[in-house]
């Protein structure tokens, strides 16, 4: 997804903020594309949330420049803002008003009809919950209500921030195909998470962060093409991470990630001559998670 043939819906332009001496952000700038779902990573503390509030208005930026959907959000902000739909943090919600009630309040606030509150409302899947009040729901409930009241203006741009906190797998089975809908249906988002094997189903992109810079880009395709990993069973993995500079363990299970056949037959040589017993090999594909171990340790 993105590029040239794809409409620039979201710019950020060496945006930099800072509070008192802390550099929270430094110099941050991506461009987020038309139909795409990018995924923001790093650590807590990285900047991930401080990125999303100076997107959304919430905070004010030291330096640089965004622009959402041509608009100058320190210019024309109005115009800006009305292009995204947010939900960032604990789902903000009035605990004694009902789903249906939520809805009513959105659509008033933007000027939308009782049509595109039956869909909204049919989007949230949430049936006989819409009208009980919203502090009997349960987690997921919540973030699907918030979920739909982000999408109630058809937005440009959808943020979202850990959405999956506090769900169950089907709970998040259910969120990960609302947001590829969403995306097909001509909404942007820009999603951050800390569970990684899920934005490796959703990201069309993903931008890693870290103390505040972005220190790499990746296109989820060419993460998966870029490099072989392979997955060992072998008599000592923690010997082994000794030995071969490009191995990690994870589970108690060897992967050595290789850029060439040739330095895949060199390890299995380095093993050979070490004494290593090998009880199974596989090729698997390289995912976030092993990609963000390489990029952050150390």
């Amino acid at each position: 997804m993105g590029g040239n043939l794809y409409m620039e819906i979201l710019k950020v332009e060496g945006v930099s903020k800072q509070i008192k001496n802390h550099r929270i952000l430094d110099n941050i700038s991506f461009s987020i594309f038309e139909n795409e779902i990018v995924g923001l990573i790093g650590p807590n503390g990285a900047g991930k949330s401080t990125i999303m509030k100076c997107i959304t208005g919430l905070y004010h930026m030291s330096e640089g420049k965004i622009t959402i959907c041509g608009y100058d959000l320190k210019s024309d902000s109005s115009n800006a803002l009305k292009n995204i739909g947010v939900s960032i943090e604990y789902p903000s919600l009035y605990p004694e008003l009902s789903g249906h009630e939520h809805f009513k309040i959105m659509a008033n606030w933007k000027h939308l009809d009782s049509k595109r509150i039956e869909e909204m409302e049919q989007f949230s899947d949430l049936k006989d919950g819409l009208y009980r009040a919203t502090e009997h729901y349960s987690m997921g409930m919540k973030q699907r209500l918030v979920l739909a009241l982000a999408m109630m203006s058809k937005p440009k741009l959808l943020i979202i921030d850990e959405p999956t906190n506090g769900l169950d797998p089907q709970a998040i089975f259910d969120l990960r195909n609302k947001l590829l809908t969403i995306r097909n249906e001509g909404t942007s988002i820009l999603l951050s998470s800390h569970q990684l094997s899920e934005l490796d189903k959703l990201a069309d992109r993903a931008l890693f962060i870290k103390s505040g810079k972005l220190i790499k880009e990746k296109n989820m395709d060419e993460l998966r093409q870029n490099h072989s990993i392979y997955r060992l069973e072998v008599s000592n993995p923690k010997n082994v991470l000794l030995l071969l500079k490009n191995s990690f363990i994870k589970e108690h299970i060897l992967y050595m990630q290789c850029d060439s056949k040739e330095e895949f037959s060199k390890s299995l040589q380095i093993l050979i001559q070490n004494d290593v017993l090998v009880y199974s090999l596989a090729e698997v594909h390289q995912d976030l998670e092993t990609y963000y171990k390489e990029l952050y340790k150390g």
